[in-house]
């Protein structure tokens, strides 16, 4: 290719990070005040609606990847953004302000997040994550689902509070809540698509493997919504939102995005490569989880911990690319 191809190939990519950027913003803030108007609690919304949309940009990368035969993109996306939305998300958000942390997160969400990241390195190990793999992984999470759900509406039982009810947040019309829910989401498959085509035919160019673009790039583009999340949490002083969207998200990269994927196409996977990368993810993992439990709060100290351990990540594979090979095949 030569260089006025590749330039114009670069722009669609940067152009497409931003659509997906500012689609997954308005998709996650259409559907939160949406579910507002129809009266549904805060606890609920965090908990479905908000990762759910946070999680759109992954959800549609690592399936148009998917049936486009990129697999690199697709493993390399859902553990690229596990991994920045731990450490580049929340540490830069406890730089910022020390994030209080919510007991459930704490507990029980944290240790669920934890749990499917070891599931994620036993599908490795086997070398291939097919159907029947995602299925049980799509099943796990909608019981892990149905379980927290129940568990916020006792919760609100007990305060008097009940999942319908009083109408709160922003007065604004439905039709507009409406458009921006239904922009988003065009913008987000759209911006996905063009990032997967565009980020593949980078990578073949330059001959960097796909799955570099997605650890890296991609992860951080498609993860810039719980980043607008996290920012507007911390600012606002929500702080057990942005660490509960964060979790709550990579749970859904786990299970739902990539189980999605697999359904799609089966996914074999270059074992050495994959367990490599889903081990510093586990160790990401296992940090949050240290620092969440101690006094439930992320401290300034913490959240630049894991910044730095998010750097020398970055800085790991920069330095290490030759050792990556293609990473992955879909078969």
């Amino acid at each position: 290719m030569s260089v006025l191809p590749l330039l114009l190939t670069l722009l669609v990519f940067v152009i497409s990070l931003v659509v997906v950027a500012k689609g997954g913003d308005l998709f996650a803030e259409g559907a939160e005040n949406l579910a507002l108007s129809l009266g549904v609690s805060r606890a609920l919304i965090g908990l479905t609606v908000v990762s759910f949309a946070t999680t759109s940009p992954e959800l549609s990368v690592s399936l148009i990847a998917s049936v486009q035969k990129s697999p690199g993109i697709v493993l390399g996306n859902i553990i690229g953004s596990c991994i920045a939305n731990i450490g580049l998300i929340l540490g830069l958000s406890a730089i910022t302000r020390p994030l209080r942390v919510d007991r459930r997160s704490a507990k029980r969400d944290g240790w669920v997040m934890l749990g499917f990241g070891g599931i994620l390195l036993i599908l490795i190990l086997r070398g291939r994550i097919d159907w029947v793999s995602s299925l049980a992984l799509i099943t796990a999470f909608s019981a892990y689902l149905g379980i927290a759900v129940r568990a916020e509406y006792v919760a609100g039982r007990s305060r008097r509070f009940w999942f319908w009810s009083k109408r709160e947040g922003p007065q604004i019309s439905r039709g507009r809540i409406l458009l921006d829910f239904v922009v988003g989401a065009v913008m987000v498959v759209l911006g996905s698509w063009g990032l997967v085509q565009s980020g593949v035919r980078i990578a073949r160019t330059l001959a960097i493997p796909e799955f570099v673009i997605g650890l890296t790039i991609i992860s951080v583009g498609t993860s810039l919504p719980e980043l607008v999340t996290a920012a507007t949490t911390t600012r606002k002083r929500r702080e057990e939102i942005s660490i509960g969207n964060v979790v709550g998200a990579n749970i859904m990269n786990l299970t739902w995005v990539l189980g999605l994927a697999a359904v799609a196409r089966t996914i074999l996977v270059r074992v050495d490569v994959g367990v490599t990368y889903s081990a510093i993810m586990l160790v990401m993992m296992a940090l949050l989880m240290v620092f969440m439990n101690r006094g439930l709060t992320i401290y300034r100290t913490e959240g630049a911990a894991l910044f730095v351990a998010y750097a020398l990540y970055v800085a790991y594979i920069a330095l290490r690319p030759e050792a990556i090979g293609n990473g992955l095949e879909l078969s």
